[in-house]
């Protein structure tokens, strides 16, 4: 998939002049969902098939600051799934206009069953796109329990 250009609004600003995170996060999942449009998964087309993607976890590092006059491009590259191919990794770049990398930001996801309430093995036709994401470097298959590792305060756990 080609990379999205971004161009920040005042109101994408925090106090400092400088992009806010919520907005990074806009971006991404801006182009994440673009992704499924393009593959022919609109949110109409989800709904007919009671599916859709669900977080699991994200986090993004904030290595440059964007200020709120530049244009940024924005990626999105598979970086690894299940064996079974029902929990997803994405990883996505922000870059500044000077090709400088700003942001990295990995999500893992998987498809709700939005009947059942499960997560299920996408459509073969949305693992289709989700394979032709460029990969990577540390592409891996992983365990699901790899998911779970996250630091959870106050005693909380991750039943997935």
């Amino acid at each position: 998939m080609n990379p999205k250009h971004v161009k920040f609004r005042w109101s994408d600003l925090d106090p400092n002049r400088h992009v806010r995170n919520s907005a990074y996060t806009d971006a991404f999942v801006e182009l994440r969902m673009t992704m499924f449009k393009d593959a022919g998964y609109t949110i109409e087309t989800l709904g007919k098939l009671q599916i859709g993607p669900v977080a699991i976890n994200e986090h993004t590092y904030y290595l440059k600051e964007i200020l709120g006059a530049q244009t940024v491009s924005v990626d999105i590259c598979l970086a690894g799934h299940t064996e079974d191919k029902r929990y997803w990794r994405f990883a996505q770049h922000m870059y500044n206009d000077q090709g400088v990398l700003c942001a990295y930001h990995e999500f893992a996801f998987g498809v709700m069953d939005l009947v059942s309430r499960k997560i299920v093995s996408p459509p073969t036709d949305m693992l289709d796109a989700f394979f032709n994401l460029s990969q990577t470097d540390h592409f891996e298959v992983f365990e699901k329990a790899t998911l779970r590792m996250a630091r959870i305060p106050y005693g909380k756990t991750l039943d997935i």
